[in-house]
Parts: structure tokens; sequence; C-alpha cells
């Protein structure tokens, strides 16, 4: 399926996206994590 192969580099941008933002906004608990 056409989705599939869009959704799963697009959920894997968002899980890296959702992480840096994380990390920038929690400097408190910094976690390195790659």
């Amino acid at each position: 399926m056409v989705t599939s192969s869009v959704m799963r580099p697009a959920a894997e941008l968002a899980v890296r996206i959702g992480r840096e933002l994380l990390k920038s906004s929690t400097r408190s608990s910094s976690t390195t994590t790659p």
C-alpha cells in the first residue's frame, strides 16, 4: 500500500522531531539518547 510506505518514514521523522523537542524542552533531565 502507498500509505504504509509513506507513513513509515513519516513516523520515524515524527519520533525524531519529538525526541529533539523533548530534549530541548526538558533540559533539567538530560538523558543522552542517540
